[in-house]
């Protein structure tokens, strides 16, 4: 996951990612940066998000969970 969030972020190595951060507290996550995000994820699962799921991912866990439930 802190994979994830370090290459569409550009996160340093020591930044500690907790599964309760919020986007406003996770340097980066802007309106850009979530769509970074989101390409990460996307090419993580390879496959698409819906519409639904890119607006909803507003926290790490939730991206966590969306992540987990997509892959083998």
């Amino acid at each position: 996951m802190k994979q994830i969030f370090q290459s569409a972020l550009n996160l340093d190595d020591d930044f500690e990612l907790d599964d309760s951060m919020r986007f406003e507290g996770v340097p980066g996550w802007d309106s850009l940066g979530h769509l970074r995000i989101v390409m990460e994820i996307e090419s993580a699962i390879n496959s698409s998000l819906e519409m639904e799921e890119i607006i909803s991912l507003d926290t790490v866990q939730k991206i966590r969970d969306l992540v987990e439930s997509r892959t083998p």
